[in-house]
């Protein structure tokens, strides 16, 4: 592969500007507000987080066994277009289920054929890029875009026809992804050693166990955070619009540090930028903590609001940082 700037702003990476866009679009108006949904079905905060937390733990397992069937067959590009049909297919079934013990069977699903839809999207991207690889940021932009955007019409959505259009957002956005990955040309590329040499690797060296360490408890910090913040805005009042407006307000923080990425980390280094990233994720949760008590001091909406966004403007920041 060439791997000239020219080559870099080609067409293919048009089509993954479009994929990520797409990909976290659909994310947008649904997972946030899936929780609620749960909360509706009269699910307990106790099986909601069971249910939250089943998701993680099936793609850690899922992801890599994923990547090693697709360096063993080299079918990257129809595992990936199976992958999504199957996801969006299953996303249907959460319409039927009703209790804790008829959700986990789809909940796991969704997991295992979510799992290798962005590490296939990412290994293509990274091979397109070659040796400019610190320009993955202003690909992974559009990603962001997709997420702030809908974020906004999926709470309005929302708000207008009832937690059940968060559902047909997501079909719609996911059926553009496979349209867009029907004409991406995804590159065959290995995405990893075998999983368990790979594993044996990582555990033996310290600085990579430091580092899974420090990613594990930021992701449980993230992902509290993330899947209850609209359960908590919801016991302040606040509408579905608003729950979307603090995903954008995330997405606005976060588009500068992916435009900059580059810069960020030729100037800084990855050490550096990955500490600047985990330092701004602690003030925003020190904000969620107090919100409640903040909000109530002035009993204004306005500040409510003003208050969301700025506690989503150091999600941001944070993400934005750590994923560039």
């Amino acid at each position: 592969m060439n791997d000239t700037p020219t080559e870099v702003a080609g067409s293919p990476l048009t089509s993954a500007k479009l994929a990520y866009f797409c990909y976290f679009a659909a994310m947008a108006g649904f997972m946030p507000f899936l929780t609620l949904y749960y909360n509706q079905l009269g699910l307990s905060a106790t099986e909601i987080g069971l249910l939250v937390g089943i998701s993680p733990v099936v793609t850690f397992i899922a992801a890599p066994l994923w990547g090693g069937l697709a360096d063993a067959t080299r079918r990257h590009k129809p595992m990936l277009l199976a992958t999504i049909v199957l996801a969006t297919l299953v996303v249907g079934v959460f319409l039927i289920g009703t209790n804790l013990y008829q959700l986990i069977p789809v909940v796991v699903a969704l997991a295992l054929f979510s799992a290798p839809i962005m590490p296939l999207i990412d290994n293509t991207v990274l091979a397109m890029l070659g040796d400019h690889r610190e320009r993955y940021g202003r690909i992974r932009l559009w990603g962001a875009l997709g997420w702030g955007a809908v974020g906004t019409i999926g709470g309005l959505l929302v708000d207008w026809a009832g937690l059940g259009a968060s559902f047909f957002s997501y079909f719609f956005f996911m059926l553009l992804l496979l349209a867009t990955a029907i004409r991406m040309p995804v590159v065959e590329q290995s995405i990893g050693s075998r999983f368990w040499q790979g594993a044996r690797s990582l555990f033996a060296d310290r600085q990579w166990t430091v580092l899974l360490v420090t990613i594990f408890c930021s992701g449980v910090a993230m992902s509290i955070t993330n899947h209850f913040l609209f359960l908590y805005v919801d016991t302040l009042g606040g509408s579905r619009t608003l729950m979307g407006l603090s995903l954008t307000a995330a997405t606005i923080s976060e588009v500068p540090i992916f435009f900059y990425a580059e810069r960020l980390l030729q100037r800084w280094g990855a050490r550096a930028t990955d500490g600047v990233a985990a330092g701004s994720g602690n003030p925003r949760l020190c904000l969620c903590a107090h919100a409640h008590a903040l909000a109530d001091l002035a009993d204004q909406p306005a500040t409510r609001i003003h208050l969301l966004g700025h506690v989503d403007g150091q999600c941001g920041l944070c993400g934005g940082a750590s994923r560039a």
